[in-house]
């Protein structure tokens, strides 16, 4: 990474979601940010999610969770995938892709979600879970609705990462103070293709 000027940085952006070289952040992604901070190559700030189970243990037992860091480098949510995604036409949806007989697929159980998620949120992480079709926003909003009643932490702000297909049924208030994340240099790209695959 040093001496690399990132598409985000040449655009002035200051704080991209610690996510310009990777969706999640593994142990030598972390290296490489703090390295780059510590040789003064480092030009935007970064908040990034943890991804991985040994970097996300070493975390726990180390007592570091979300905030931690400086203005700089600074530890966001740890990241799970419940399903597949949209554009290879493998997020899990209520209703098949058109012409088949395929829902796509999950790749996190509601139990796994659940414990997962708790895990996580018991342990002051913000939780951010990769989740496009709408069976699996559904998943995420339970598991998030179950810890926050549980055990409410207004300020945690937990994610559903993409959030492509929401329907109706899926407006409802645990939702609505949700952070989601979408990728807006590839919708337009996204929307005629998802034109022709659910046309």
């Amino acid at each position: 990474m040093r001496g690399r000027r990132l598409p985000a940085d040449a655009r002035g952006v200051k704080t991209p979601q610690a996510q310009p070289l990777h969706a999640g952040a593994n142990r030598e992604r972390i290296l490489a940010y703090e390295d780059a901070h510590r040789g003064g190559d480092l030009r935007h700030r970064v908040y990034f999610m943890v991804r991985g189970a040994d970097v996300f243990a070493g975390f726990k037992a180390a007592g570091v969770y979300t905030g931690f860091g400086d203005e700089w480098v600074r530890v966001g949510g740890v990241k799970f995938a419940a399903d597949g995604s949209a554009s290879e036409r493998t997020m899990r949806m209520s209703t098949p892709y058109v012409g088949t007989n395929d829902y796509g697929i999950l790749t996190m159980t509601q139990k796994e979600i659940f414990e997962s998620v708790e895990d996580a949120h018991r342990h002051d992480f913000q939780v951010g879970v990769h989740a496009n079709g709408d069976v699996a926003i559904d998943m995420v909003l339970k598991a998030y609705e179950h810890v926050l009643g549980r055990w409410p932490a207004p300020d945690r702000r937990h994610r559903i990462e993409h959030c492509s297909l929401v329907t109706d049924d899926l407006l409802r208030p645990s939702l609505w103070c949700r952070s989601s994340s979408c990728r807006p240099l590839r919708l337009r790209a996204r929307c005629r293709r998802w034109s022709r695959q659910w046309s």
